[in-house]
């Protein structure tokens, strides 16, 4: 009777914190939608994996790899940056404004992403001979027509977070073109007809974006009804030149943590063949599983964190990033377990030969867990004006897990590869969790019975 009483009590506690239970009830439904579109992706990962085998996938694995080196500079950091200006705008009253703000980043994303575009199909021939890959000769020009509408995606879900409609953010960032690539893939195997895989990923990516347009509209039409409320003697003018600037620091911290994601698979790639790429690839895969609760948690987390800032709230900021550091780390840590616990059966779902990268999943599941009990730490870098900090981080972060990379995969492998990137992982979230408190003056981290946390 008496745990009950306690119990009662801490839920009580846990809902009438106004913080906590925003970030409890908001992460939930994000987590629903993020699940789907993760269940359907390791649903692709095994068709693919058990239809086509190790070298099939890693081709398509580092299709996607090249796709999101591809998508770096046409993103131009606005993933980050519209949610800091549109929250900045709301704070300010001038409503009006955000619709100018738009449309200079869907200018700034379609030029970059078509001059992209331009230049990789004037350069196919040379491309394709220096990466050497089978795989990618039959995926490079799909890998190019999906970049536009990939690109443009960006700015859909980005406004879409800036308003903290995490259902349509998390719908049109992961989980819909999972939907339609995996229909697409049975349909087409119901009707025997024959396709490059990446041609379908390319036509989930325009259904999606075609969806996402359409909503992205209405909720423009809405913004413009909304009459300004200017609560500030000097409104902040959001040209091209200003955007660029703020955008500018995230463009390169987002390039650099590809850098820290991805260059173990394109180096792996370069050094081995694509069988060693399918097996590098489905255990990152599955060691990111974690990251489900991470993300859903920041997707509500974020906004937060601009919005207090542009306050001033500092203190209010602190408890509320100790708060969703706490819910990432009890999220985590279990699954985290029970990856490395039966790493064996889970790899051994796609296929016996991929039972190969377990040492592979132990060590990237290690690099999970640092990252869990550190927190939002680059999230909170990049909405509170230390962008250009963050991204001097990430840039060193990044040569770092290259360097390691150049020396440990010609040795160990793909163990190499692995133990580069859990190294980096590290080393980058206690640099960061460090900066947070010298600037900011609080802890992001939380371990259990720890008094810091």
């Amino acid at each position: 009777m008496q745990v009950t009483k306690k119990t009662k009590a801490l839920l009580q506690s846990v809902f009438n914190d106004k913080d906590f239970a925003e970030l409890l009830k908001g992460g939930a439904t994000v987590f629903l939608l993020k699940i789907l579109g993760m269940v359907l992706g390791y649903a692709i990962m095994l068709y693919i994996t058990n239809n086509f085998g190790a070298k099939d996938y890693g081709a398509y694995a580092f299709s996607i790899v090249l796709l999101n080196i591809l998508i770096i500079f046409p993103r131009f950091g606005l993933d980050n940056s519209l949610v800091r200006i549109i929250t900045a705008i709301n704070e300010e009253g001038n409503y009006r404004h955000i619709k100018s703000v738009l449309f200079k980043a869907c200018l700034i994303v379609l030029l970059v992403s078509v001059l992209i575009v331009s230049i990789g199909l004037i350069f196919k021939d040379q491309f394709i001979e220096f990466i050497d890959s089978e795989g990618l000769k039959e995926n490079y020009t799909y890998v190019l027509y999906t970049l536009i509408p990939f690109s443009l995606l960006v700015i859909i879900f980005a406004t879409f977070q800036s308003y903290k409609n995490s259902s349509l953010f998390i719908l049109f960032k992961f989980t819909l073109v999972n939907v339609f690539f995996i229909s697409l893939l049975l349909v087409f195997k119901a009707f025997g007809i024959d396709k490059p895989l990446f041609s379908i990923y390319f036509y989930a990516t325009l259904l999606t974006f075609v969806f996402g347009l359409l909503f992205f509209l209405k909720k423009l039409k809405n913004i413009s009804r909304k009459p300004d409320e200017i609560k500030v003697a000097y409104v902040t003018n959001y040209d091209f030149k200003k955007i660029i600037s703020i955008s500018t620091p995230m463009l390169f911290a987002g390039s650099f943590l590809f850098i820290i994601s991805w260059i173990d698979i394109i180096m792996i790639q370069l050094y081995m063949e694509d069988y060693e790429v399918g097996l590098y690839s489905v255990a990152q895969k599955i060691s990111v599983l974690s990251s489900i609760f991470l993300f859903s948690i920041n997707a509500i987390a974020t906004p937060k964190f601009a919005e207090l800032f542009a306050s001033q709230k500092i203190e209010e900021l602190g408890s509320v990033v100790r708060k969703s550091t706490k819910l990432i780390f009890y999220s985590t840590a279990p699954l985290l377990i029970v990856l490395v616990v039966f790493s064996d059966f889970v790899l051994g779902l796609n296929g016996d030969e991929f039972i190969n990268a377990k040492t592979v999943l132990i060590l990237l599941c290690i690099g999970q867990f640092i990252g869990s009990i550190s927190g939002s730490v680059g999230y909170i870098m990049q909405m509170t004006n230390n962008q250009k900090l963050f991204q001097r981080v990430v840039f060193f972060s990044g040569i770092l897990n290259l360097t390691l990379n150049f020396i440990l995969i010609p040795i160990y492998g793909i163990n190499g590869a692995a133990i580069s990137t859990m190294t980096t992982i590290i080393l980058t979230n206690i640099s960061l969790v460090i900066i947070i408190k010298r600037k900011l003056g609080f802890w992001t981290f939380y371990l259990p019975f720890n008094k810091l946390s």
